[in-house]
């Protein structure tokens, strides 16, 4: 079943939000599989008008032709391809576990798939019945398949809600969606243990292209303890509400952030990166009109907070960074609501943060009592909220700006 933009609701996730003293962000947990349930056949079509009627035998020109047929209304995705076949469930979902599912799901020829198609398990090991489709009216979710990548979507163009790419065990890289352009919600790629690389994104240009606030989401990329790099995001124009980067262990840089623009974002999440030493790649990202929440907590090697560009923080944690001892570049920065700032041992001079308040804690010199590096049980801790499916994740969606976890 499709769930309205207005009434998403963000479970807490890992994914780019922060919760008081709790695990990272909910990941998604798909809902329970059914048989594929998509409605496949014609569209419907409106009768055509009745023809004009003969006023006096006068001879009068050709007779008027009856209007074309018209589709029955339907949401139309983000850069549809005009004249295409339809298949899927108008508004619903279609679900699939196996290849012969999949097969079934989809017919030959099928360019534009209604609602949103949702594959999963191990059975699904090859995209390649989805060839024609050149645009998803709503969410595309691949989770726990037996894909090592994307090759099968090359045809695909847009997405008219969210990406969901996550729990796959033997995905190595996201190649195979070389035309993809537009994603109107969000991109999710998480909790894939194997991935190394997402420059198969390197395509899209737009997520979220008309900063519509019915979208919460935008870029979350997390629980992917292999990535070494953001390759694949650099031609982005526009970025969506959030920029969700967390437990990425292997992660070297932001550095394949996009490098020219403006992105006005809600939530910013920077957690357990222990490898990045630079924030100067978020000088693009700016404040929405309302703030952006500000979390970031064990980076263990970052030592300054330079490069940030936010006019205005609506909540802040700066928690568990083992190398941080200059947070001046918040000098300019208007914080408006929960200031969160401990254990942080290099941390000595607090300009930047000009708050007085009991969860401000000078802890200069003091033994570190987190670190990004952890132990396998703690990771395993972190990312506990995998279990959680997109469904649920669409559905906390409205509060993503206004919640954060403390580590």
């Amino acid at each position: 079943m499709r769930i309205s933009s207005a009434t998403l609701a963000l479970c807490a996730f890992a994914a780019g939000s922060v919760v008081a003293q709790t695990t990272p962000i909910a990941t998604p947990v798909a809902a329970p599989v059914a048989q594929p349930t998509q409605v496949v056949g014609k569209p419907v079509f409106a009768p055509a008008p009745a023809p004009a009627p003969v006023v006096n035998p006068i001879p009068a020109a050709s007779p008027v032709p009856a209007a074309a047929p018209v589709p029955a209304a339907v949401p139309v995705p983000a850069g549809p391809a005009a004249g295409g076949v339809p298949c899927g469930t108008n508004n619903g979902w279609t679900y699939a576990q196996t290849q012969a599912e999949l097969q079934a799901a989809i017919p030959a020829g099928c360019t534009q798939l209604l609602g949103s198609i949702r594959l999963t398990g191990p059975g699904i090991t090859d995209l390649t019945p989805l060839a024609s489709i050149q645009s998803a009216q709503l969410s595309i979710e691949i989770a726990n398949t037996g894909l090592q990548s994307m090759a099968g979507l090359t045809a695909l163009r847009s997405v008219g809600e969210y990406l969901f790419i996550h729990d796959n065990p033997n995905l190595s890289n996201l190649d195979g969606m070389s035309s993809l352009t537009t994603v109107a919600g969000g991109v999710l790629v998480y909790q894939n243990p194997k991935l190394v690389s997402i420059a198969g994104l390197a395509s899209v240009v737009n997520i979220n292209p008309t900063n519509s606030p019915a979208y919460k989401f935008g870029i979350s990329i997390y629980g992917n303890p292999n990535l070494p790099s953001l390759d694949g995001l650099q031609n982005l124009k526009t970025a969506g509400n959030l920029l969700d980067l967390h437990n990425n262990a292997q992660l070297k840089s932001l550095d394949k952030l996009p490098a020219a623009g403006s992105f006005a974002v809600q939530s910013i999440t920077l957690v357990n990166l222990p490898a990045i030493t630079s924030l100067a790649p978020l000088s693009v990202f700016t404040s929405a009109p309302n703030g952006a929440s500000l979390n970031i907590s064990m980076c263990d090697a970052l030592p300054s907070l330079t490069g940030l560009n936010l006019d205005t923080v609506s909540s802040l944690n700066v928690t568990s960074n083992a190398a941080l001892s200059d947070v001046s570049a918040l000098a300019n920065t208007k914080l408006t609501g929960l200031v969160n700032v401990n254990d942080n041992s290099k941390l000595c001079d607090f300009t930047g943060i000009s708050v007085n308040s009991s969860t401000v804690v000078n802890t200069c010199g003091k033994p570190q009592q987190s670190t990004g590096a952890g132990s396998a049980a703690a990771d395993k801790k972190k990312n506990s909220a995998a279990t959680t499916g997109a469904s649920a994740m669409l559905m906390a969606a409205a509060g993503v700006a206004s919640t954060f976890f403390f580590l």
